[in-house]
């Protein structure tokens, strides 16, 4: 167990979003897939000053319902909510490809 983990801020969000751009444009990836990838970017360590445990959980919880309310669509927040589970130690991503 790591008892600080500072880097869990948001910085590390940023940088998170900075990483999947560069390989979302490698895989010429569509505007909105892009834009979906840099929501989930953001969002995926939301609630992780909380607790280490169940983040992933929290933070898809948190995306579902802020997304409902900024009316993305639901294949877009399934998507969204995808990746951030996607994160969930030991990572485990099913697909590279967004429309799953």
């Amino acid at each position: 167990e790591m008892p600080k983990l500072v880097y869990h801020n948001y910085l590390h969000a940023r940088d998170v979003e900075k990483a999947v751009l560069r390989y979302a444009r490698k895989e010429k990836l569509s505007d909105e897939d892009i834009f979906l990838l840099r929501t989930g970017a953001k969002l995926h360590d939301w609630d992780f000053i909380v607790g280490r445990e169940d983040n992933e959980e929290r933070a898809a919880a948190f995306a579902e319902e802020e997304l409902k309310a900024l009316q993305y669509n639901e294949n877009q927040i399934s998507k969204v909510v995808g990746m951030i589970m996607a994160t969930k130690w030991p990572q485990n991503p099913k697909t590279l490809n967004l429309h799953i």
